[in-house]
């Protein structure tokens, strides 16, 4: 248990004091009765007392002084709670070999279905975000819960120029090593996260090293899945392929731990 506004607990002080001013106010009543006239005689005046009942009202203020100065003070409680989030960053390969159409209809149109269904089959509380990579790496969509950006982002995408696949997945994993908003507002952290790699090549472009990124990777806790377009897949569509790694989310849920 802790208090928003602890300092107000002083407040609690008034309580025992209002008790003492209420405890000398009886006092002092008692010594104007018996001043009023002879104690002998006072039976005849006053027949019944109240008893204890008098002092019912002002104890229930008491109490409720007591309850305002805790409220006030905003009591609350940390509980611990399961939360189902997590960063999913796409890393697409746009080159002009994604052009080819060795898959059908061509390996760019593939590689969009196969995102767009990784974009449906996960989670609602998942982030997911997307980057593409062709002569040089490009953020399309932050990291979002709202599933239409990253959706109207691969509707846009069109096939040309080299392979910068280092680039394109060092800039995927620094969108996913950003903190986010804890959903309490006390301050950020980051979620477990992932990317996936979709690319029919080789880097060509150099910059850095595929190798390289991914090591970064490791160090950080960040697998990468890789799924590979090409003429040795010709004879599956690319959807097959990514059926295996999607899983309707089980698998990606598996390796966040989720």
């Amino acid at each position: 248990m802790s208090f928003g506004e602890p300092i107000l607990l002083f407040g609690l002080v008034l309580v025992p004091l209002a008790a003492l001013a209420y405890l000398a106010m009886q006092g002092r009543k008692r010594r104007e009765a018996a001043a009023f006239a002879n104690p002998a005689l006072m039976p005849n005046l006053v027949t019944a007392r109240p008893g204890l009942r008098r002092h019912l009202p002002p104890l229930l203020l008491m109490l409720a002084l007591d309850a305002m100065v805790v409220a006030l003070a905003r009591p609350q409680r940390t509980v611990a709670a399961p939360e189902r989030a997590a960063t999913v960053m796409m890393v697409t390969d746009i080159s002009g070999s994604m052009n080819a159409t060795d898959v059908e209809p061509n390996r760019i149109t593939a590689a969009v279905n196969s995102a767009k269904r990784l974009t449906d089959e996960l989670p609602k509380t998942f982030r997911l975000g997307l980057v593409t990579f062709s002569d040089f790496a490009e953020q399309r969509a932050a990291p979002t819960t709202d599933r239409s950006v990253v959706r109207g982002a691969l509707d846009r995408l069109s096939a040309v120029g080299g392979t910068a696949m280092g680039l394109g997945l060092q800039r995927g994993l620094e969108a996913a090593m950003q903190p986010v908003a804890n959903a309490d507002g006390t301050g950020t952290s980051r979620l477990p996260a992932v990317l996936v790699l979709l690319s029919d090549g080789k880097d060509t472009q150099g910059g850095i090293a595929p190798t390289e990124v991914a090591q970064k990777a490791r160090a950080a806790g960040i697998p990468i899945f890789a799924i590979a377009l090409g003429t040795r897949l010709a004879s599956k569509r690319v959807k097959e392929e990514v059926t295996v790694a999607v899983a309707g989310g089980a698998l990606l849920l598996l390796l966040l731990g989720g």
